[in-house]
């Protein structure tokens, strides 16, 4: 007999009203005193009958609901209805221990990358990529340096986590809320009501930490909520630094010649310089030297920085900045001052206008000049 047609036989034979049989059966036995003669036999018949259905019925209804307790792997249960289980013994059961080793894959993997400002860490879930993205990568929409993170069954779209100077945005139909995210107080930024966040700015003290993403369409409700989840384990270790980065200050940008000047690549024994004229300008071409002059800052005071050899000089080789266009020169120093310490240094390059009826002269002289930070305990 199937759990199926145990469950109907039992619905139809624990019915109350199959009790009434019993009843019947009783009554005819009460008859079977009053009445005499031949005609006793109908209550006699009706007595006999009227028991022998209810034990049958009474028999059906209890192996019917021995079989739904046996497939349901339960001790068997007393069924006064569909909705109500009643168990025969109440003595506890001591239950087996849980296994550990089927969540152990579930627990969540720290992911994290370092910077000069700190290491920013996330707890990495099932179904999520994330990829590092250090200082000068390139892979960054936005920011200095920080993690990606993708849903792998995603067609595209992605959350940038990223440590920055300072974060601007724009009002403009912009709606704020006030949240606590990763421990912090963060800010849940929305323009023009988007159905989902377009950042959410978590830790606002300088150095920021940021969570922006881009063509996130496609995400569904859960991978949304899953993203929050994992923002929620944002750490940022400022205590744990490591490598360069170039800052930008006022003096980096001259207005006059249109030229703002960065630096990448920075090592304790180098960088790269970025000079680019971003707008047009009618006087001659500029043109600057391999010379530079560099500083360091010494609490609140800018020192220059000890040379380890006494007799130097830089050559007068003149390299000229594209109208409009950008320049680079990679500058190696461990020959005049060595690999640097950690701290907050600066560098000066020079720039000049050449006169174009005079190419030998060259007047005025402008200077522009980049910061940068070295990390680490040991420069290196």
């Amino acid at each position: 007999m199937s759990v199926n047609t145990a469950i109907t036989l039992n619905r139809i034979f624990s019915n109350p009203a199959w009790k009434l049989l019993l009843v019947a059966g009783l009554l005819a036995f009460i008859a079977c005193f009053i009445i005499k003669g031949k005609k006793r036999a109908i209550p006699v018949i009706i007595c006999i009958v009227s028991v022998c259905l209810y034990i049958v019925t009474a028999g059906i209804s209890e192996s019917a609901n021995h079989m739904i307790s046996q497939q349901a792997g339960q001790e068997p249960v007393k069924i006064r209805d569909m909705n109500t289980l009643e168990p025969e013994s109440t003595a506890p059961v001591e239950a087996e221990p849980v296994s550990a080793e089927g969540t152990a894959d579930q627990e969540m993997t720290t992911v994290g990358i370092g910077g000069p400002y700190g290491e920013i860490t996330v707890e990495k879930r099932d179904g999520w990529s994330i990829e590092a993205a250090p200082v000068d990568s390139g892979k960054l929409s936005y920011g200095l340096y920080g993690l990606i993170l993708k849903p792998e069954d995603a067609k595209d779209g992605q959350i940038e986590v990223f440590c920055i100077d300072g974060f601007g945005v724009c009002g403009t139909g912009l709606e704020t809320e006030e949240m606590t995210l990763a421990g912090y107080t963060a800010y849940m930024g929305t323009y023009d009501d988007h159905e989902h966040w377009d950042y959410i700015l978590i830790k606002g003290e300088k150095p920021e930490i940021v969570a922006q993403h881009t063509e996130c369409d496609s995400w569904t409700d859960v991978m949304w909520e899953e993203a929050l989840s994992i923002l929620d384990t944002v750490r940022f270790n400022e205590g744990k630094t490591e490598g360069g980065i170039g800052q930008y200050i006022p003096e980096s940008e001259d207005e006059t010649i249109a030229v703002m000047m960065s630096v990448s690549n920075v090592t304790p024994g180098g960088l790269k310089i970025h000079l680019w004229q971003y707008d047009k300008r009618d006087c001659g071409e500029l043109i600057y030297g391999e010379g530079y002059h560099l500083e360091v800052l010494n609490d609140d005071t800018w020192e220059d920085v000890s040379t380890i050899i006494e007799d130097w000089a830089f050559t007068d080789e003149g390299f000229i900045l594209p109208a409009e266009g950008e320049s680079e020169e990679d500058i190696n120093w461990e020959w005049l001052y060595g690999k640097l310490a950690p701290g907050t240094y600066r560098i000066t390059k020079v720039l000049m206008d050449s006169d174009r009826n005079d190419p030998s002269v060259n007047v005025p002289a402008y200077p522009l000049t980049a910061q940068f930070v070295i990390a680490g305990t040991d420069g290196m």
